[in-house]
């Protein structure tokens, strides 16, 4: 017998890849293979993006990186296959966001960054 989160999980996964906002990822993401050099600088582009997100670093300097990856990137983000394949890969970030979401506000569990609504909270 299956563990039943398991097959939630498989059921979840399944749902996902069938809904059409990853079926545009993917529609979108084979057209930009068609273009190894521009797939190469979207590459580029979200690594630099991804660490500037992930960075330890304050809002106003968080910010400041923002805005210069944007300028630095401005000619690659008009390329309309490159603009709609990162719109589509946003899109599947947000559906991703909001299970996780879902799932946590679901089932309540309490890290040691919460503990002032933890304790508030009976937890």
């Amino acid at each position: 017998m299956i563990d039943p989160i398991q097959k939630s999980i498989r059921d979840l996964s399944e749902a996902m890849k069938n809904d059409e906002i990853y079926q545009r990822y993917l529609k979108e993401e084979r057209a930009l293979n068609q273009h190894p050099e521009l797939k190469r600088a979207v590459d580029i582009y979200r690594q630099e993006n991804f660490q500037i997100q992930n960075s330890e670093v304050g809002e106003e300097e968080l910010f400041e990186l923002s805005e210069q990856l944007v300028k630095k990137y401005a000619e690659l983000r008009k390329n309309p296959l490159v603009n709609a394949y990162l719109e589509a890969e946003l899109e599947v970030c947000r559906l991703m966001k909001n299970i996780h979401l879902q799932i946590s506000m679901a089932v309540p569990f309490w890290t040691p960054w919460e503990s002032g609504r933890a304790l508030r909270e009976g937890r």
